[in-house]
């Protein structure tokens, strides 16, 4: 598109040539797992909540800031699993076998034993073993 200004009372012309073109952005959303360095310890977070109502939001992998770290802690090998429940979310785990839904109130930090596998929320003493966990909006 070509515009054509004329300024007669200082005998100036100016052109000013604009260019449209049509461009899409794209903003990737990542729904993808994070990796997990653990081996024998799963992956644990459910960004597609833990059963209840269809209409139940969880957070995402990035809402959630998921992230596995492994660690020599001692003799044994640690996996934690690195979450911060975005505002307006609770923390919500599955007790293993039963199956079991519960929120937690506690701190939330988990690991899990390498040479054992299972899955710890909490510091000892007060310790739950869960099998899937995640950030669910709403109130407990």
């Amino acid at each position: 598109m070509l515009f054509l200004a004329v300024n007669m009372s200082y005998l100036s012309v100016r052109v000013i040539v604009l260019n449209f073109s049509a461009t899409t952005t794209t903003v990737p959303t990542t729904t993808t797992e994070p990796p997990n360095p653990c081996t024998n310890c799963p992956s644990v977070y459910q960004p597609s909540c833990l059963g209840g109502a269809v209409s139940d939001v969880c957070a995402s992998f990035v809402d959630a800031g998921v992230s596995y770290v492994q660690a020599l802690t001692g003799i044994t090998t640690t996996c934690t699993l690195v979450m911060t429940c975005p505002i307006g979310s609770f923390v919500q785990y599955k007790v293993p076998i039963v199956g079991t839904i519960l929120p937690w109130a506690g701190v939330v930090v988990s690991s899990c034993d390498e040479s054992v596998g299972t899955w710890m929320l909490g510091v000892p003493p007060l310790t739950a073993e869960f099998a899937d966990i995640t950030c669910k909006f709403g109130t407990p």
